[in-house]
């Protein structure tokens, strides 16, 4: 797999979806979505080639992070850009695969048929671009594989989202580069 995309803007977006989605979180996510017709639609629908994640992001400003101190005044204008042209263009199937493991993190179980606590994210770079989601668990309370005592703590299983992409090609300026926002 590629290396973590680590521009300030990416890591902003993973920051705020895994702080909306996490154990303490995700039940008020959850509600949100439930307690919205038209959102939870479009969690359960399967995309059909649409741009439904982008659609869900303009639901509801629930999912994209706020910017207080106006630090990042391009981050969720190239985050649509991405939505709306390179998660569609460069792979059609992954606005549903990212839809479909979204839903499932929040509604279903994993392989053993344990309730997920949370929906963890990450997005690393890579040639070909793909959603990967996969059932994890805790170790124990701290995740230390170390330990001797190891062992998976069933209790907290958690679904992993991954988004494999090549960088954005989005226009303009990156937030952290300091130059003037896009017109």
């Amino acid at each position: 797999m590629g290396a973590l995309i680590a521009t300030k803007g990416t890591r902003r977006l993973i920051n705020h979806f895994n702080k909306i989605f996490k154990k303490q979180q995700i039940d008020t996510s959850r509600n949100l979505i439930t307690g919205d017709h038209d959102l939870l639609q479009m969690f359960q629908t399967p995309a059909h080639n649409q741009t439904t994640i982008l659609s869900i992001t303009d639901q509801n400003t629930y999912f994209f992070p706020t910017d207080p101190n106006g630090k990042h005044p391009n981050l969720l204008r190239r985050w649509r850009y991405f939505l709306k042209n390179e998660l569609l263009t460069n792979a059609p199937d992954n606005h549903e695969a990212l839809r479909a493991a979204l839903c499932e993190g929040l509604f279903g179980t994993n392989f053993h048929g344990d309730p997920y606590t949370a929906i963890k994210f990450d997005c690393v770079e890579g040639g070909s671009q793909m959603v990967l989601a996969s059932d994890e668990y805790l170790l124990n309370k701290n995740d230390n594989a170390d330990d001797n005592d190891a062992v998976l703590d069933r209790s907290n299983p958690y679904l992993k989202i991954v988004l494999v992409t090549p960088p954005t090609q989005a226009a303009g300026p990156r937030d952290d580069t300091g130059d003037a926002p896009l017109p």
